[in-house]
């Protein structure tokens, strides 16, 4: 009888050992896919299928070095728009975000709706009447108008801006802080005062 009670209680024990490191296994993944949100899903998409940037998941990397990878997470790539992320991450989440792609697949895209899209939307410019009437920089035609996307160290914070340059003479006429990274400025058709950003 006490053999048994023994035994049971080692049962539970190793099963209660398990569930913790399930549970703690679900919170790394989750943990990680949050970190790959923050830093890569902008460009290498949030389904891990790429957008801007390859796809990065668990086919597309099959074979890959975690070394290679981890050096290029590191690093950046000079050819591309992939700043380094030494200093930015820990080594130790560099290693987990390399495992991380390595085992994560293609995930379903996903759900964009005009909801989200309306509550992403941000107003630079609230009040319109209390621009000025006419443009502070003189510029004599709209086709002269360059709109440059500054993407800042890492695409976030200082530095992340929409800045408008003049062809004509190569000089900056205006910037707007962003926040992120642009990744388009397109002037509105209807009022080429507008750009979207």
């Amino acid at each position: 009888m006490k053999k048994t009670i023994i035994k049971m209680n080692h049962s539970i024990l190793a099963g209660a050992v398990g569930l913790l490191l399930s549970v703690s296994g679900v919170q790394a993944s989750s943990d990680m896919h949050q970190l790959y949100e923050d830093n890569c899903a902008s460009c290498h998409g949030s389904d891990h299928g790429g957008y801007l940037a390859p796809a990065l998941n668990s086919d597309t990397l099959k074979g890959r070095s975690p070394t290679a990878l981890r050096t290029l997470i590191m690093t950046g790539s000079f050819e591309t728009l992939m700043p380094p992320f030494f200093g930015k991450l820990k080594d130790d989440e560099i290693r987990s975000m390399v495992k991380h792609l390595q085992a994560t697949p293609k995930l379903k895209n996903p759900a964009w709706t005009i909801k989200d899209m309306k509550a992403s939307l941000k107003v630079y410019v609230k009040d319109e009447s209390k621009l000025p009437t006419k443009p502070t920089y003189q510029i004599d035609s709209m086709d002269d108008l360059i709109g440059v996307a500054a993407r800042g160290q890492y695409g976030r914070g200082t530095g992340s801006k929409a800045v408008f340059i003049t062809s004509k003479i190569h000089k900056v006429v205006g910037e707007i802080e962003t926040g992120t990274a642009a990744h388009i400025i397109d002037f509105d058709p209807a009022n080429s005062r507008w750009a979207y950003v």
